[in-house]
């Protein structure tokens, strides 16, 4: 378990928050099927991530997927490439999606059509994340509006 507190010396916390680029790569196939992530991150020193509230919070990583275009995209690919070059596909087992002593992965879930699934016996009444990872956060959709769900370490 990841040690996440001022106290292990790094003044820095980081929340990522993946984005599918499917939709924003100009060219890629629309019927691609695979990953297709790249990350946006917000940075903020340990105190001023546990003073901000979960507004100001939502307002910096809308403002890091803002950044995300072609370019962001491209660079971001270039890097895994040149990384799995350089240290071979073991080495991509090691990558994380969110930094593992300092960082909280944000998935935004509110635009899965969970109303429109039907295994038959209509549509699903609750929608509940099936597993708590660690410094993970899901913004998921509920009756009214949309509810967020942390799984943090004590601080």
């Amino acid at each position: 378990m990841p040690l996440w507190s001022k106290a292990n010396d790094n003044p820095a916390t980081y929340v990522t928050c993946p984005f599918n680029f499917r939709r924003a790569l100009m060219g890629f196939p629309k019927t691609y099927f695979g990953c297709a992530l790249c990350f946006a991150t917000v940075s903020l020193d340990f105190d001023s991530f546990l003073k901000t509230s979960p507004v100001n919070l939502a307002m910096l990583i809308k403002s890091s997927v803002s950044r995300i275009k072609n370019d962001f995209i491209l660079n971001s690919l270039a890097t895994l490439e040149s990384f799995r070059r350089h240290y071979g596909l073991a080495a991509m087992e090691e990558i994380h999606l969110r930094h593992p002593q300092h960082g909280m992965i944000v998935t935004n879930l509110t635009r899965l059509p969970i109303r429109d699934i039907d295994f038959v016996s209509g549509a699903p009444d609750d929608f509940i994340a099936y597993a708590e990872i660690l410094g993970s956060a899901a913004i998921l959709p509920a009756t009214e509006g949309v509810e967020v769900l942390v799984v943090h370490p004590s601080v």
